[in-house]
């Protein structure tokens, strides 16, 4: 991603930043592979099909299908598209918004925008600020493999949140609010002997659930393996 221009750290290389947002990552990725790019759609199914797969999606309220040589299919939701119970053993995210009157920024590079979201593989796996012009300004924090945070009060896991955010943010104990609530999908604990997922003929599953530990570069790494497993077949 960094030959792209479109992914870059900032804080010791703790931190990242999609410049211009996910979209143009993809955008990039897909003019260097020649692939399709359909965006702004919601995929509702995907099933076998003869020598590959049917993809079936809404855009603009439309129902829309199409028969592809294969599909890799990105957890945690995957398992939905494809017809399958998703595993319940996960450690699930807490999801913990905190609300500001004043903007937070980051304290090292105050012009940074928090709206396009930060990565990081330390506690806080990922934070966004919601791309709003005036207060309350809201931010929004994914913590991973939270089992026994789930279990703590509230109050623990704001100060935990707190705590991790001072060195980054200004005025991060300055927040008006705040809601803790876990997260609907979750990640293993330790990862998945396997680095993808084979659920049907020609449909992978790949993500960072199947990382040793979840962050981007698992995620990451599981595609491509998915992907070059995928283009043996197809070859």
């Amino acid at each position: 991603a960094a030959g792209l221009d479109c992914l870059w750290s900032i804080l010791k290389d703790e931190w990242y930043q999609v410049d211009g947002g996910s979209e143009k990552l993809v955008a990039a990725l897909a003019r260097q592979s020649r692939a399709s790019l359909r965006l702004r759609t919601h995929v509702i199914g995907i099933v076998a099909a003869l020598g590959g797969v049917q993809v079936r999606w809404t855009q603009e309220g439309k129902h829309e299908s199409e028969n592809f040589h294969a599909a890799i299919v990105t957890t945690p939701n995957g398992e939905h598209l494809v017809g399958k119970s998703p595993r319940v053993h996960f450690h699930g995210y807490v999801s913990v918004l905190l609300t500001y009157q004043a903007q937070p920024r980051v304290t090292s590079d105050p012009g940074f925008d928090l709206a396009n979201g930060l990565y990081t593989d330390g506690p806080l796996n990922y934070m966004q600020l919601t791309a709003c012009s005036k207060p309350p300004f809201t931010l929004r924090i994914l913590i991973p493999n939270a089992e026994r945070k789930l279990q703590s009060k509230t109050s623990a896991i704001v100060d935990f949140c707190i705590q991790h955010l001072q060195p980054i943010i200004t005025n991060a104990d300055k927040f008006c609010a705040s809601s803790v609530k876990a997260w609907e999908f979750g990640l293993p604990c330790g990862g998945s002997n396997g680095s993808f997922q084979k659920v049907g003929n020609r449909i992978y599953l790949a993500g960072d659930r199947f990382g040793k530990w979840p962050s981007m570069n698992a995620a990451i790494v599981s595609g491509r393996r998915a992907a070059k497993t995928l283009a043996k077949v197809l070859r």
